[in-house]
C-alpha cells in the first residue's frame, strides 16, 4: 500500500523540488508561453475545421519516459491568463447522451484542499469549490457562451479497470460523477493509455525496490508559474485511510501516485470537464499544424444570442452573388461580421470539408457579396454547398462565436433570353455604345456589356471598352471582365 508518512511526504517534496529544476527545459516552458499576445489568427482553410472530428486524440505512451502527446484546446481564462486544455477524448459518450469533447487541463491553477475531513468526491469541499465561485462562476474564467457549452457529466463508478494490481489494491474503485459539470480525473483515468497516459504504477510505486523514474506525461506546472513543478489532486479515494488519503497524483514523480491527508496540506487543481461537440462550429489551430499531434486550437462556439437571416431574394450581377440579410440578438456588436462558407456537405453530415471560407463583402444597408472561388465544380446545393452566419472573432487563444449557419439556395437566372428578333439584333457591333464618359468621380461606369465565354460554367459578363478599335493591329472589340472571376484568398 502507498501510505506515507510525514518523512515519506518530505522526501516526495524534496524530490518534486528537483523535478522542478529540470522540468521547466525538458519541456522548454517560458512564462512568455503562457501569457501570450491577445492578438487574432485568420481562419483559413488550412487551420480551420467543422467540429472537432479531424483533430488528433493522445498518442498512446509506450513507456514512462514518453510525454503526453496529443491536442491541446484553449477554453476560458484564469486570472486573465488563457487556460489550455488536453483533449484526452475527442468523441467521447462516456459522460452524456450527447457526444462531447473530454478536456484535461493542462496545468494547476490554484492550490486548495479536498476537504475538510472526508476523502468523498460527492461531498467534498474541492467539488464544491470548482462548480461554485473558485472556479466555474469565478469571474472572468468563462464567458456565458462557453460555460453553456459545459456537460454535466453523469457517470456511474465501477471497479478500476487498470491492470495495475497496484492500483486495483490502492484504490476505491472508480468514483463516479454525478451532474458535475467541473470535475477531477479519477486515478483510472490517468493510468488509461488511450487518455495518453502510462500505467506507470505498476513499475515502483512508493515504498517498492524499483528505482526512481519519472512518469513525464503526468507533469504539470502552475498556470501563472511554469517553472513550478506540482502535485495534483484525483477525485479517487485510498482503500483503507478514509479519513486521510485522499489519491494524489504526486506531480508525475515515477511513484508519485497514492495518498495525501485531505486537509491542511493543499494539492494543485487541475479541472476537467467535457464540451458539447454539437455546439463547436469550427476548431482552428492556432499553433501548429491541423491534425498534428501536439498542436493547439481555438474553438468556434455557437451563440443563440447572434443571428442572421437572409431577408429577400439573393441575387446575382455576373458571377457575383448578393445576399440581403439581417442581423439580430443581444450579442451583435459593432465589429460583428457575417461570413460565408462553402462546404462538401450539408453541416451536419459526416466527412465534410470547408472548401472555401470568407467575409462577405459589403454592398451597403445590411447587403453582403461573394463570388465563386477558383476551382469550384459541379452543382450548388448538390455537389457543394454555401452558407452564411455572423461572426465575433477574438483574440488568438480565445473563443470565437458564431450564429448558426444558414444555408443558401443558389439564384434563378432573373433574365430569360426570348430569342433573336429585328429589335435586338443587328450586323456587327455598329449598334454598340461607347461608354459614356464620367464626369464625377462618383459616376458609375456606364457603356455596353457584352456576354463571352463561361467560367466555372457560368456566363462571363464583360465591358466594351470600345466597340471598333484598331489601336492593337487590326479591328477589334476591346473588352474588361466586369467583375472578378474568382476569389482564392481563402482556399489555400
Amino acid at each position: 500500500m502507498l501510505k506515507r508518512s510525514k518523512k515519506k511526504i518530505a522526501k516526495i517534496a524534496s524530490l518534486i523540488l528537483s523535478a522542478a529544476l529540470f522540468i521547466p527545459a525538458m519541456y522548454g516552458m517560458t512564462v512568455k508561453d503562457f501569457v501570450r499576445a491577445d492578438d487574432t489568427v485568420a481562419k483559413t482553410t488550412s487551420n480551420t475545421k467543422l467540429g472537432v472530428s479531424q483533430i488528433s486524440n493522445p498518442r498512446i505512451p509506450e513507456s514512462e519516459d514518453d510525454k503526453w502527446n496529443g491536442s491541446y484546446v484553449y477554453f476560458g481564462k484564469y486570472e486573465d491568463i488563457p487556460v489550455k486544455y488536453r483533449v484526452l477524448d475527442k468523441n467521447s459518450t462516456l459522460f452524456s447522451e450527447k457526444q462531447t469533447v473530454f478536456l484535461d487541463c493542462d496545468s494547476t491553477l490554484f492550490y486548495a484542499d479536498f476537504d475538510s475531513s472526508s476523502n468523498v468526491w460527492s461531498n467534498s469541499d474541492i467539488r464544491e469549490a470548482l462548480n461554485g465561485t473558485a472556479f466555474l462562476e469565478k469571474d472572468g474564467v468563462f464567458t456565458p457562451v462557453e460555460k453553456s457549452s459545459i456537460v454535466a457529466s453523469t457517470v456511474a463508478g465501477h471497479p478500476l479497470t487498470s491492470v495495475n494490481s497496484d492500483a486495483i489494491s490502492e484504490f476505491v474503485n472508480y468514483i463516479g460523477l454525478q451532474i458535475d459539470k467541473i470535475f477531477l480525473l479519477d486515478a483510472e483515468d490517468v493510468l488509461n493509455p488511450e487518455y495518453g497516459y502510462y500505467d506507470a504504477m505498476a513499475n515502483g510505486p512508493y515504498g517498492s525496490s524499483a528505482p526512481y523514474h519519472p512518469a513525464y506525461n503526468w507533469y504539470k506546472c502552475e498556470l501563472q508559474s511554469p517553472s513550478d513543478f506540482t502535485i495534483w489532486w484525483l477525485r479517487s479515494q485510498d482503500h483503507e485511510l478514509d479519513y486521510q488519503a485522499v489519491d494524489l497524483f504526486a506531480g508525475g514523480i515515477f511513484y508519485g501516485i497514492g495518498g495525501l491527508q485531505v486537509n491542511g496540506t493543499s494539492a494543485g487543481v487541475a479541472p476537467a470537464m467535457n464540451i458539447d461537440s454539437d455546439r463547436i462550429l469550427f476548431s482552428t489551430a492556432v499553433k501548429g499544424t491541423y491534425g498534428a499531434l501536439g498542436t493547439e486550437y481555438k474553438l468556434t462556439l455557437l451563440d443563440p444570442d447572434i443571428q442572421v437571416e437572409v431577408i429577400g431574394d439573393i441575387s446575382q450581377d455576373g458571377l457575383k452573388y448578393i445576399v440581403p440579410y439581417n442581423l439580430s440578438g443581444a450579442s451583435v456588436k459593432a465589429d460583428t461580421k457575417v461570413s460565408y462558407m462553402f462546404t462538401s456537405k450539408v453541416i451536419g453530415e459526416p466527412d465534410n470539408e470547408i472548401l472555401a471560407y470568407g467575409t462577405l463583402k459589403d454592398e451597403g444597408s445590411q447587403t453582403g457579396s461573394f463570388n465563386p472561388f477558383k476551382g469550384l465544380t459541379g452543382t450548388w446545393g448538390q455537389d457543394y454547398h454555401v452558407y452564411i452566419f455572423a461572426e465575433n472573432v477574438n483574440g488568438t487563444y480565445e473563443s470565437d462565436y458564431a450564429s448558426a449557419p444558414v444555408e443558401l439556395a443558389k439564384p434563378e437566372p432573373q433574365v430569360v433570353f426570348e430569342g433573336k428578333t429585328i429589335s435586338n439584333t443587328k450586323l456587327g457591333t455598329n449598334g454598340m455604345s461607347s461608354p459614356s464618359v464620367p464626369q464625377t468621380p462618383d459616376d458609375k461606369w456606364n457603356g455596353s456589356y457584352v456576354y463571352f465565354g463561361k467560367y466555372e460554367g457560368q456566363p462571363v459578363l464583360y465591358r466594351v471598352l470600345d466597340p471598333d478599335t484598331d489601336i492593337f493591329g487590326s479591328r477589334t472589340l476591346f473588352l474588361d471582365s466586369d467583375y472578378g472571376l474568382y476569389c482564392d484568398c481563402f482556399s489555400e
